[in-house]
């Protein structure tokens, strides 16, 4: 069983979504235009709420270093 990437309303005390997550879950950001980014080992997926939006292969492990450009656009993996 993995984990959850959960985003709260703060204001009204309530989840808002719900993402199921695992142990390579290397990391997540939340893009300018409020999607979230989560990468994992062997892949990265866009969700807008809790809908996949687009999902591609990434050579991405453990402590890999990755980022997103300012505008969004570019995902670095290094």
């Amino acid at each position: 069983m993995g984990d959850e990437i959960v985003v709260w309303e703060l204001d009204r005390e309530t989840v808002r979504v719900r993402i199921a997550a695992d142990r390579t879950t290397t990391g997540f950001q939340f893009l300018p235009d409020g999607r979230l980014l989560v990468v994992s080992q062997g892949h990265a997926r866009i969700f807008r709420a809790d809908k996949v939006s687009h999902q591609w292969p990434v050579p991405v492990g453990f402590q890999t270093k990755w980022c997103v450009s300012d505008d969004a656009r570019t995902l670095t993996v290094a």
